[in-house]
């Protein structure tokens, strides 16, 4: 798992054979430009996502497969507040009883929770994910 925990999004690309130079990130029209470092980084965390899944698998690619009974695992990351502010909204609390939802897609599954501790305590993909979740 340390191999994950020190992933870059430049050895992520190297897994899964991209070149960095052959990214291409357009702003669409419909969305507007402050949202661009968002949508910047949530292309990386899907990279690094893949690039850590096939890592953990012994090189094969893996993305969740929603028509088994097998489990996949989604990270809930902790907003910490940092020296440029909180993360107060980013909290709640819910239960259910017999009650069944998912607020996760395929995309940012994890073929293991170890995979994904990893990648959570990953410290550029945590601040991928910040400049995803939060304006800065």
């Amino acid at each position: 798992m340390k191999q994950i925990q020190e992933l870059t999004f430049e050895k992520a690309c190297e897994v899964k054979g991209i070149k960095e130079e052959d990214l291409v990130i357009t702003l669409s029209p419909l969305y507007p430009a402050r949202h661009g470092k968002a949508i910047e980084a949530i292309g990386k965390i899907f990279i690094m996502v893949d690039a850590a899944n096939q890592i953990a698998n012994d090189g094969k690619e893996w993305s969740a497969d929603f028509t088994d009974s097998n489990l996949k695992w989604e990270n809930w990351y902790e907003m910490i507040e940092d020296e440029e502010g909180g993360s107060s909204g980013f909290r709640c609390n819910d239960y259910g009883s017999w009650y069944s939802a998912s607020g996760v897609g395929s995309r940012l599954c994890f073929v293991s929770k170890e995979v994904g501790k990893a990648l959570g305590n990953n410290i550029e993909f945590m601040k991928l994910w910040n400049d995803f979740a939060l304006y800065k």
